[in-house]
């Protein structure tokens, strides 16, 4: 089957996903909702500096989210926003606010400091909140109309520690932090998870009782392998700098606070970066929500929307929202399900009524079934009122953040792994804070096309020249992975298939280079002809491995994809198009997806399974546009002048 033609039939699109929230059936057209409703954001920094809204804000999720279930026909959502200017006591005076105002629910704040601050006031109203950045399990669990929408603290915490210590395999850490909650909870789970991993953290330093100074150089006494930061965006920020102008090299990691946009913003801001963009941040691990070079086409698809509704306020069309937007967007779904799920009535007089209705959808949100779809993935809650979500590992290169070489999938049905030890002997399962994880590989896969010939429109097939590449990270306890094991799922025939390089680089990973040479399938449209567009694809995917353990993920780096314009022009600098006659180029664009199939593949443990096996998959397009000018002179002149 054609792979776009898959993809319509198995991808979620935006449209659809926001009409199945809005009318309770996917797909179905609602009639206009004439309900109206507020919900309260707070956060710090929701608006600029000219009172315009942040493009990186919760605020901005949640008004793009409002603004298109509006468009739809569903709930009219009001924001009522606030800044609380990062202060505890000005949050705890806001939440005075929300407390006597007609808001239903609150989605915020970007602090787990302010947070706390809130609570008690919340509660005591009974309103509902969804908390958009991480918080520790215990202060959901404790708070009983407080919702988790990130992951916990005590997760990115224990990620982090078994990546530095299991995946990397550094045995000495030195630990910086301030004193408020967020940090001091996350500095003690990344310390208790890597010494439990058999680690030594050789130094533990806080900012609020030596210099900067004084700390560096206490770092560089205990000579660690890696330098863990639980600090807020700006200080961690003045950390990296200041070590990297003293010219520490030693790896840094840390929790999300190092992937925002405000940590980024404080980077770009020095004039080595001008210079030499990512001086301040190569290397960096930390985590995030989302990394989009690795996400599905529905969050990409989201990741266009955002773009496009911000384009205009945006110093570049190519801004890539951080969680706040992400996590603030998904709340807002999250939130418009349950007011669907739990009827309100949108009334000022039925406030009270509709919050607690409110709060019983939400909670009763608790398994796959009865979740909702957001970017990130379905949202649900455990009995804690925590999501069920794991970190995804970044690392920057080139000032830019980029999916690591390994990520930690949940795994969610642990009694459909037929051999659970031989999985964990091979490297395949661990176990990070209490549960069992994939150690999913990411695969970079990259494409730089040589040249078309032969497009043939009787068959709709053509030729294809290019180099293929996989970068990833070695698995040395399982001799069964074989990233680079895929087949082409449009080839027709054979096709030349030439080892080029097989080399480990600097930074553990090993690069396989190949050129290929072959003719490939996909079926041409003629209804414009000859004024017709089409598009020639090249689809691969992996044949040994689901999801769960290899994910493909396309090299934008190495590829030099910046823009679909950028790669265009990078495959007319090789000639790529020099032998094409009577077409032009106009677009090329690549893609990584999954391709589902509900074989059970002969495995009797899939015999009684209904869910379908993934694998990963990637797509090279270029579109082409017939010369109709040539084909008129050539075809058609010649009749008219007979």
């Amino acid at each position: 089957m054609n792979q776009r033609l898959l993809s319509k039939i198995t991808s979620f699109s935006l449209m659809v996903i926001l009409s199945g929230a809005i009318t309770g059936c996917v797909g179905t057209t609602a009639a206009q909702d004439r309900r109206t409703v507020t919900i309260a954001v707070v956060e710090n920094d929701p608006r600029d500096a000219n009172g315009d809204l942040n493009r990186q804000s919760t605020y901005a999720g949640v008004s793009l989210a409002a603004d298109q279930i509006r468009e739809r026909g569903g709930i009219d959502i009001q924001i009522d926003v606030y800044d609380d200017d990062n202060d505890p006591e000005k949050a705890r005076q806001i939440a005075q606010e929300i407390a006597s105002s007609n808001a239903l629910a609150v989605i915020g704040s970007s602090s787990f400091t302010r947070l706390e601050a809130m609570a008690g006031t919340l509660e005591n109203s009974g309103i509902p909140t969804l908390n958009v950045s991480p918080v520790t399990k215990q202060f959901t669990a404790a708070n009983f109309y407080q919702f988790n929408l990130s992951y916990t603290v005590e997760t990115e915490g224990a990620y982090i520690a078994n990546y530095v210590r299991t995946v990397i395999g550094l045995e000495t850490a030195a630990i910086i932090s301030t004193g408020d909650s967020y940090s001091q909870a996350l500095a003690r789970q990344f310390r208790n998870t890597f010494r439990g991993l058999g680690g030594t953290i050789v130094t533990e330093r806080s900012a609020d009782e030596e210099t900067t100074d004084q700390i560096i150089s206490t770092i560089v006494s205990a000579n660690p392998s890696v330098i863990f930061i639980a600090a807020d965006e700006a200080t961690s920020a003045q950390w990296v700098i200041q070590m990297k102008r003293k010219g520490l090299s030693y790896l840094i990691a840390g929790g999300s606070n190092l992937g925002s946009a405000a940590f980024l913003e404080k980077i770009e801001n020095q004039p080595e970066e001008a210079t030499f963009t990512g001086y301040f941040t190569e290397g960096i691990l930390t985590t995030r929500a989302i990394l989009f070079d690795s996400a599905n086409r529905y969050a990409n698809q989201f990741l266009a929307e955002y773009q496009n509704a911000y384009a205009a306020d945006a110093a570049t069309s190519l801004e890539q929202p951080d969680d706040r937007v992400v996590n603030g967007y998904d709340a807002a779904l999250v939130l418009l399900s349950a007011m669907q799920n739990g009827n309100i009535n949108g009334a000022e007089i039925q406030v009270e009524a509709d919050r607690e209705k409110t709060y019983r959808a939400l909670a009763a949100m608790d398994s796959l079934a009865s979740s909702a779809l957001g970017v990130v993935g379905p949202a649900y809650f455990e009995p804690s009122q925590n999501i069920r979500r794991a970190p995804r590992f970044g690392i920057y290169q080139n000032g830019e953040l980029v999916s690591a070489s390994i990520q930690f999938e949940p795994v969610e049905a642990l009694s459909e792994i037929r051999n659970l030890p031989r999985e964990i002997e091979r490297g395949r399962i661990l176990t990070v804070n209490g549960d069992y994880v994939y150690r999913s590989n990411v695969v970079y896969v990259g494409i730089d096309l040589l040249g078309i010939d032969d497009i043939d429109i009787k068959t709709s097939t053509y030729k294809m020249d290019f180099y293929l590449w996989f970068r990833y990270r070695p698995n040395g306890q399982d001799p069964s992975y074989r990233p680079e094991d895929f087949v082409f799922m449009n080839a027709v025939g054979e096709f030349e298939f030439i080892p080029l390089r097989d080399e480990a680089n600097p930074d553990g990973t090993v690069l396989k280079t190949y050129r290929v040479n072959g003719t490939f399938k996909d079926q041409f449209q003629f209804y414009n002809y000859p004024f017709d567009h089409q598009t020639l694809a090249v689809e691969l995917r992996n044949q040994s491995a689901t999801t769960s353990f290899i994910q493909y993920v396309v090299d934008r780096v190495g590829m030099r994809y910046g823009s679909e314009n950028t790669l265009l022009d990078n495959f007319r600098s090789n000639g790529a198009f020099d032998s094409l006659v009577g077409w032009n180029e106009y677009a090329a664009r690549m893609t990584q997806d999954i391709f589902p199939t509900s074989s059970t593949l002969g495995s009797p443990q899939n015999f009684n399974q209904s869910v379908a096996t993934n694998f990963s998959l990637i797509e090279l397009q270029v579109d082409l546009e017939r010369d109709s000018l040539q084909y008129i002179i050539k075809s058609l002149l010649p009749l008219l002048i007979t």
